[in-house]
């Protein structure tokens, strides 16, 4: 009989399969899905914000005649013509008035947007413009759908999983009759013939024995077997060798590297970061995570632990080595924070990070987008608005750290993730002492002590830092328990403010805007997966409760 590994692999291939011969058709689909979460994420929130105050059903009379609340409004234009041109974002006078071209009128009107945001629109008009059509042109309705928890519940893919039983046999008689038909092996087996029969269709015929041994290879290992096991398993007629094969493939090293490339994709792994600036550095031990993903599935490690091991494994009773687990979040994509840049615009990036994160959660281990609920409630599923904040605040009082994988003593560890911050601040500081000095140099200016006091002031704390001895045995890229505030008191200088062991609760961004501010939501799981009386995390920040 196999393992209950055994079977589950069996389970998976049989829908790889499947999903392997509707892949090509749903091709489009795909696209079509990503285009539509790319308007959703960068477009709409923006629009909303910058745009709907002037260009839309909020004002009786839009300015310049345009909308921008409706496709086909977007497309017509107003007074200046066409405002868009499909897959001709150089040709489509929104671009041009928000890159404050001079050709119009320069929009929005109170600042241009951050050279980013203008990319985005170019990349969304390039692609087509999608627009959804769950919009109030769509639906007729200046109300959005509201979100019904309850029905919700109900709703197949949200109910608890349960064991169906297994289709009758006698309803399979003729199949078992058929020449090609072998008898059902497993209940994966039963449930696919049942289904073939209802479709009238035929089952396949069996693989020989050569075209097994290969395909168990391919799909198991990634590696083709040798002439020699080709030959030995096709004159082995002995019933359970097929079981023996699977057996031993599983137990091959090569499994887990096999398969862990998967879950790796999953988890977005990377040896870098999108931009590798100066206050997003690559991390400096990606490796381990990636080591710790295929040996925990050569070990056939459960998967609850997997789950709850990659989220909260510094809060678990466990060898310090498992640390290495963190790296699902540990090795999140930092985006680029110039210090200079006002408070909100920093609070803007760091939500992104956020939002990053939280999508790739729940994508990862719900199947589920609720970063779409971030501006708004989710236009499909029945996940609030108050959702995607409850579990933001999560990751919101979640600091990137490197952890020891050994023993070290608690500063140890923290000097770990604090002088590598400190010297990423105190380099930034150093290098604008230097720019300021040449800026007054450049100008005419006589007496420069005070620049080359400032320059030796960082030069110095630069060495210092740089000089300190840290823990040098073998570290993990990981995640802590650690609210973050943004400190903009000093308007030349905006601070990340981490508070270990202090957790955050977020309000609710209005329109995803951090600077509007809404109500406050607990930290807590999603509303529709969650008993009617479920109380708020109160752990730390959250992580070990939403791992379970």
């Amino acid at each position: 009989m196999l393992t209950r590994r055994s079977r589950f692999i069996a389970v998976v291939l049989a829908c790889w399969g499947v999903l392997g011969a509707i892949s090509h058709s749903g091709r489009a689909v795909v696209a079509a899905d990503s285009d539509l979460e790319f308007f959703e994420q960068r477009i709409r929130p923006v629009l909303a914000e910058r745009c709907f105050k002037c260009h839309s059903q909020e004002t009786a009379k839009p300015k310049g005649g345009l909308r921008v609340d409706r496709r086909a409004s977007l497309f017509e234009g107003g007074d200046s013509g066409p405002s868009i041109v499909a897959g001709k974002p150089n040709d489509s006078l929104l671009i041009k008035a928000i890159a404050w071209t001079g050709v119009v009128s320069e929009m929005p009107p109170d600042g241009k947007l951050p050279e980013r945001v203008i990319a985005d629109f170019k990349h969304w008009i390039a692609n087509g413009a999608v627009f959804p059509a769950a919009s109030i042109e769509a639906t007729g309705s200046d109300k959005p759908r509201p979100v019904d928890i309850e029905r919700g519940r109900e709703f197949w893919s949200f109910l608890p999983v349960s064991e169906r039983p297994i289709p009758d046999t006698e309803s399979l008689r003729h199949l078992r009759q058929h020449s090609n038909a072998t008898p059902s092996r497993n209940k994966t087996d039963a449930f696919v013939r049942a289904r073939l029969e209802h479709q009238q269709m035929q089952p396949a015929s069996q693989a020989d024995r050569r075209t097994l041994i290969r395909r168990l290879f391919m799909d198991l290992i990634g590696i083709p077997p040798t002439h020699e096991a080709v030959t030995a398993f096709a004159a082995d007629d002995s019933p359970d060798a097929d079981e023996r094969l699977v057996e031993q493939l599983l137990a091959s090293p090569h499994y887990g590297e096999r398969w862990g490339r998967h879950w790796l994709d999953l988890a977005r792994y990377a040896e870098d970061q999108p931009t590798s600036e100066a206050t997003c550095k690559p991390p400096r031990f990606p490796f381990r995570y990636r080591d710790w993903v295929i040996q925990v599935l050569n070990d056939d490690l459960p998967y609850d632990e997997f789950v709850k091991r990659q989220l909260a494994a510094d809060l678990l009773e466990m060898p310090r080595s498992e640390l290495a687990a963190l790296g699902f979040l540990g090795l999140s994509p930092v985006y680029h924070k110039e210090p200079k840049l006002a408070a909100d615009v920093i609070s803007v990036i760091v939500a992104d990070e956020w939002d990053e994160r939280l999508d790739t959660v729940t994508r990862t281990f719900l199947g589920l987008t609720v970063a779409c609920a971030r501006c708004h409630d989710h236009k499909f599923d029945p996940i609030k608005t108050e959702d995607y904040y409850a579990l933001a605040g999560v990751l919101a009082s979640t600091q990137l750290v490197e952890w020891p994988l050994t023993e070290a003593s608690p500063d140890e560890a923290a000097a770990l993730t604090e002088v590598q911050r400190q010297i990423i601040d105190v380099e930034l500081r150093f290098d604008y002492a230097k720019k300021h000095r040449k800026t007054a140099l450049d100008e005419g200016v006589k007496d420069l002590a005070v620049f080359d006091a400032e320059i030796t002031r960082w030069e110095t704390m630069l060495k210092d830092l740089k000089a300190r001895t840290l823990f040098n045995g073998p570290i993990a890229n990981g995640i802590r328990d650690a609210g973050l505030w943004i400190d903009g008191h000093d308007p030349a200088w905006t601070v990340l403010d981490y508070r270990p062991g202090q957790p955050r609760d977020l309000p609710v961004f209005v329109r995803g805007n951090p600077s509007n501010p809404g109500k406050l939501v607990p930290r807590r799981f999603l509303e529709v997966l969650a008993p009617r009386d479920q109380k708020p995390f109160v752990s730390g920040s959250g992580r070990r409760e939403l791992a379970e």
